[in-house]
């Protein structure tokens, strides 16, 4: 999996303390973050800034098993302390409802393909005019410099690219068979969350 950060340049002292040693430090409980996902690697990002977020997610509420309808377990787990709105956001109205959560974000965190953002008028340069500022954050499959850059890309997909089927049946599995755990998602959003972390201690 891969992830881009862009960050725009200026200081909020909303958000930023000074240390008794003269350094900045970030106060996360006043950052907005805004997620803009369908899969669970965009709700991770977000979860792990201290569960303080805005969110626009994800196919997950859907996932088996839950007790009511749309109220899925990984949903619930990985969207807790967060505020959301569903928005189809190839409609106008939808699209600039995003652009205005946007202009008072300091983060920006998107996991769908870059080209998909770019179709729907939200790149980072057009998150940027209205918000110079932002922290703009891409989690998406594979490297934009590649063969498979435009090819969309969820957990198991990477863990076949990688090989890990094959492992497991190396080290004894009966048949190849991915790993019970969303090694891509995880692993991603933790780097991801820790890069965020730094670029909001560098803005400031």
């Amino acid at each position: 999996m891969q992830s881009s950060p862009h960050s725009g340049h200026g200081a909020s002292s909303a958000h930023s303390t000074r240390h008794p040693s003269g350094r900045a430090s970030i106060r996360f409980a006043t950052t907005r973050t805004s997620t803009a996902s369908r899969a669970r690697i965009g709700s991770i990002v977000s979860w792990k800034l201290l569960d303080r977020t805005s969110g626009l997610n994800l196919d997950v509420r859907w996932v088996w098993p839950f007790r009511n309808p749309g109220m899925g377990h990984i949903f619930l787990n990985a969207n807790r302390n967060k505020r959301s709105v569903v928005l189809d956001l190839k409609k106008a109205p939808a699209r600039e409802a995003c652009l205005a959560l946007a202009k008072r974000a300091d983060v920006l965190v998107y996991n769908i393909r870059p080209q998909a953002m770019a179709r729907l008028r939200l790149s980072y340069e057009d998150v940027k005019a209205v918000n110079p500022k932002i922290i703009y954050v891409g989690c998406f499959g594979y490297s934009q410099r590649g063969p498979y850059a435009a090819k969309a890309a969820y957990d198991d997909l990477i863990q076949g690219a990688a090989g890990v089927p094959w492992l497991l049946k190396k080290q004894g599995a009966d048949s190849p068979r991915f790993a019970p755990i969303i090694i891509a998602d995880r692993s991603v959003g933790q780097q991801v969350a820790s890069a965020v972390s730094a670029a909001l201690y560098y803005r400031e």
